[in-house]
């Protein structure tokens, strides 16, 4: 972890930063993916320094790379200004990392944006019909590199088992049965697709399924769920 911080992690922007074409650029999944290991890691070995590497890119992706409810992919410092909208992957992510920081803190700022981020891609990219969450829908060609598709009618597998996990993990600490109902929708349309999907990409799914069944058993047994406690 220690590597990664030194190599990724910007001391005075206090973000993680990939390259692209050999440019430094701070991107709300990478940061998203590493609050979420950060944490991981400041669980296991106790250690607080990788908790407040986690609560300062999280508060940076907050701040910079949400806009209205809205994670966009890219943020250019030099500029100030935000990149590529209306995607699933971003924001999908961004969620469950959001709810990792606020199970870890409890501070309500990280659960309101949380919710905000899934009012956002339930309106914009969920299937009411069929379940699960189209790739991307934009409309701002500005946002995008010329001849870049603003709308992507395709279903991934993996980042729609990451908006389940996240509309899962948002019922169990809120009990809004809209959430539950939405992963419930998504988990649906997963199923159907299981079977071709590469083993390397199932983890998120088969994780968030087994956490539904058990708080559908829950429910049927009559205990009190954990956020009504």
């Amino acid at each position: 972890m220690k590597e990664i911080e030194k190599v990724y992690f910007d001391n005075q922007k206090k973000a993680f930063f990939t390259n692209i074409d050999g440019q430094k650029t701070i991107t709300s999944t990478a940061n998203a993916n590493a609050v979420i290991t950060f944490l991981e890691a400041a669980e296991e070995f106790k250690d607080k320094h990788l908790e407040e590497i986690a609560k300062s890119s999280i508060q940076y992706l907050k701040n910079k790379l949400i806009k209205d409810g809205e994670a966009f992919h890219i943020f250019a410092p030099d500029k100030s200004k935000v990149y590529m909208d209306g995607q699933l992957s971003d924001n999908a992510i961004t969620g469950i990392a959001l709810l990792k920081i606020y199970k870890t803190s409890k501070d309500e700022q990280y659960l309101e944006t949380a919710k905000a981020v899934a009012g956002f891609i339930q309106k914009r990219l969920y299937d009411e019909k069929f379940g699960g969450f189209i790739q991307r829908t934009s409309n701002s060609p500005e946002n995008y590199p010329k001849g870049e598709e603003l709308f992507i009618n395709e279903k991934p597998f993996y980042e729609n088992s990451i908006a389940a996990s996240f509309y899962q993990s948002l019922y169990e600490q809120t009990g809004n049965k809209i959430y539950r109902d939405i992963a419930a929708g998504t988990l649906g349309y997963l199923t159907s697709i299981y079977s071709n999907a590469p083993p390397e990409k199932q983890s998120y799914f088969i994780i968030t399924l087994s956490a539904y069944m058990d708080a559908e058993k829950q429910i049927v047994a009559g205990i009190r769920p954990s956020y009504a406690a």
